[in-house]
């Protein structure tokens, strides 16, 4: 009997432990769930009509305003109940990367303002603003205000210049889910010997829409995740189209460090093509890397994709062939200065570009379109950076996906590409003469001058992308419109210096330019057609013309003008202010003036000349281009052109004389002739 006695405490201690053990997991996973808080149940507002309850119970607030009257931001303010007390941290789920919302801000019972920060894991559909820092919450309840202030509004465009436009927000669920204290950093584990990645790594994609886009970020979480299943690696998705590196330099600390990261890809370059100088981008690149290394952070240099130079897909581009070229190599400037930032800082270069370039695979393969990748070109660029990481043939193999291994194996035999260095120097070596011959490179930002035959009188710097030359005999000046700075530079033909600027709106893209008289000149633009105050230094109007305009030709004595774009010629009254016809021929993006009334429209698509007569403008002929140009000019005794394809500048003796080349000029999308100047 004792025995049985004593089996049976035996048996209900083991019982009590086991139910004490069932209840305390139980609580454990209950209390392990994160609080989630309707977006709609909201204790106190000021809101007032600005706001609107969304479908699926979110919350979706828009006001042109900056604050409420009276008051010095817009706030709402919820209740919620922690059942233990820990670690949370704060999360408002909203739109799919969230383009165009604005940023706010929180407290909780009181406590100091938090900023939140923007979160897109790779990978994951819906976006989120997490809190900067983790809150010690007690067992109880608590209140929590979201503000929405002043400063938090939506920027247009994601244009760090450019004004606020308003508040616009919207959320779908509000949670506060429990954490662990975050791991030291010195004591992840390796997730292997030969690959410098640790387990539980954060590592955030900064860049602009390349990144933004998931191409290659899904592509590395993916195989990353395959190789090594139980890594713990989180990859966040930092990347906002239109970015360039002055934007991403300015939301660092926002939408980077703040996300804690122990590595970080910075990938930029595209869109600072077009709007900086390699130089310029360097700078703002530099900043970037050393920001992120003086924190002690990993750092990837992640070079541009460069650009795609045929029609992609067949019929359809941004940017014509010689331009997409153009714009290349100036990416190529940009991927070398980034291989020496690297370098320099101690971080992994990744050479997109040469590896998109290099490959086996033709480069249409890999792009969506001029200068996007499209998946594969992703896939090729994920595995590139893997491999810098000392990712190997085994561990790529345990993806199970055969077109991994095919491009492993292709990205083995590409070579390591060295890019041109950037530069763009002021040099004279000759006097002015009464005749020059003046040529704008594009990627080398420089005007350069020659004699009729040939020999270099001087180059001038010039702001970025010059695209489009005239010059004034009555003022002596030489105009480059210099596209990607968004102005017009002066040279003065007597010092070769340049002696001022015409400054246009940063939107307007300006291309071509004409002059209508002594002191008034026709500049192609976004929006139309400008004329620019030669005298005053200043944009006098724009007439619109319903399309980008590329190149433009003042007709002489006359209130015409012809403006080329993607869609055709349209022939401008500038007396009335509009478009008074159209001629159905694609892609002018350069005009030439020949004998007579007689006008060329260089298309750049085909490179022909068609031939128009004033005053009607209607197609006389049209011809093939003795050489593929949009730059044209001529003198008496002939054409003088640039021939982007061999960089250089040819002349053409009339009336059918044979191609001469005369000096070389990198990339040379404008010509002009300066004759009988009054030095």
């Amino acid at each position: 009997m004792e025995g049985q006695t004593r089996m049976f405490r035996i048996i209900a201690a083991a019982f009590a432990v086991g139910m004490a053990a069932y209840c305390t997991a139980a609580e454990e996973r209950i209390m392990s769930k994160a609080v989630t808080i309707s977006p709609l149940d909201v204790k106190a507002e000021n809101l007032g009509g600005t706001v609107a309850r969304g479908g699926q119970g979110s919350l979706v607030f828009d006001s042109s305003e900056a604050s409420p009257k009276g008051a010095e931001f817009f706030f709402v303010r919820y209740a919620f109940t922690i059942a233990r007390e820990g670690l949370y941290r704060l999360s408002f789920e909203t739109d799919m990367r969230e383009r165009g919302l604005s940023d706010y801000s929180y407290v909780i019972d009181n406590g100091k303002v938090q900023e939140l920060v923007f979160t897109r894991l790779v990978g994951q559909g819906r976006s989120a603003r997490e809190s900067c820092r983790l809150e010690q919450l007690s067992a109880g309840e608590h209140t929590l205000e979201v503000r929405f202030l002043p400063a938090q509004r939506v920027r247009a465009m994601n244009r760090i210049t450019e004004d606020y436009e308003g508040h616009r927000v919207r959320i779908h669920a509000i949670r506060l889910k429990p954490e662990q204290p975050p791991v030291d950093d010195a004591k992840r584990e390796a997730l292997a010997p030969h690959v410098a990645l640790r387990r539980g790594e954060r590592i955030v994609l900064m860049g602009d829409s390349i990144t933004d886009e998931e191409n290659y970020p899904g592509h590395l979480a993916r195989i990353a995740k395959a190789a090594f299943p139980d890594s713990g690696i989180l990859w966040f998705n930092a990347g906002i189209s239109l970015n360039r590196t002055c934007d991403g330099a300015e939301r660092l600390e926002r939408d980077v460090l703040a996300l804690r990261p122990t590595r970080v890809v910075v990938n930029y370059g595209v869109n600072d093509a077009m709007q900086m100088t390699p130089d310029a981008f360097a700078g703002y690149f530099e900043t970037i890397v050393q920001r992120l290394r003086e924190k002690g952070i990993g750092v990837i240099c992640l070079t541009p994709t460069g650009f795609h130079a045929e029609r992609f897909p067949e019929g359809w581009f941004v940017y014509t062939r010689d331009q997409a070229s153009a714009l290349d190599r100036t990416a190529q400037y940009e991927a070398g200065a980034m291989a020496k930032i690297a370098k320099k800082h101690g971080c992994l270069y990744v050479d997109a570009l040469g590896t998109l370039s290099h490959c086996d695979l033709p480069r249409d393969r890999l792009m969506g379109n001029q200068w996007h990748p499209n998946a594969e070109g992703g896939r090729m660029i994920a595995l590139a950076i893997l491999r810098s990481l000392g990712f190997t043939h085994a561990d790529i193999q345990r993806t199970g996906d055969g077109a991994d291994l095919e491009y492993w194996k292709m990205l083995e035999q590409v070579p390591e590409v060295k890019h041109e260095d950037y530069r763009s120097e002021a040099r004279i070596i000759g006097k002015p003469e009464r005749k020059l011959i003046a040529a704008a490179s594009y990627t080398r930002n420089l005007v350069c001058l020659f004699s009729a035959d040939g020999s270099e009188i001087a180059q001038v710097p010039v702001g970025h992308h010059p695209l489009g030359l005239d010059y004034s005999r009555a003022l002596d000046e030489l105009y480059a419109v210099c596209q990607g700075a968004a102005r017009v530079d002066v040279i003065d033909v007597k010092s070769f210096k340049l002696k001022g600027s015409i400054q246009m709106d940063d939107d307007q893209y300006p291309a071509g330019i004409s002059l209508a008289g002594d002191d008034r000149a026709w500049i192609g633009c976004s929006q139309g057609v400008a004329e620019i105050d030669l005298r005053a230094r200043k944009v006098l109007r724009v007439v619109a013309v319903g399309a980008s305009v590329q190149s433009v030709y003042a007709v002489k004595g006359a209130n015409t003008v012809l403006a080329g774009t993607s869609k055709g010629v349209a022939v401008v009254d500038t007396a009335a202010g509009k478009v008074a016809k159209w001629v159905p021929i694609d892609c002018v993006c350069g005009f030439a003036e020949l004998q007579g009334n007689e006008v060329a429209a260089i298309d750049t698509c085909y490179w022909r000349l068609h031939v128009l007569s004033a005053p009607g403008f209607e197609v006389k002929r049209t011809e093939q281009a003795p050489v593929r140009s949009r730059a044209i000019a001529r003198d008496a005794a002939g054409l003088w052109a640039g021939d982007w394809q061999n960089h250089s500048i040819v002349r053409i003796p009339l009336p059918s004389g044979q191609v001469q080349r005369v000096a070389g000029v990198e990339f040379p999308l404008s010509i002009a002739v300066i004759e009988e100047t009054a030095r």
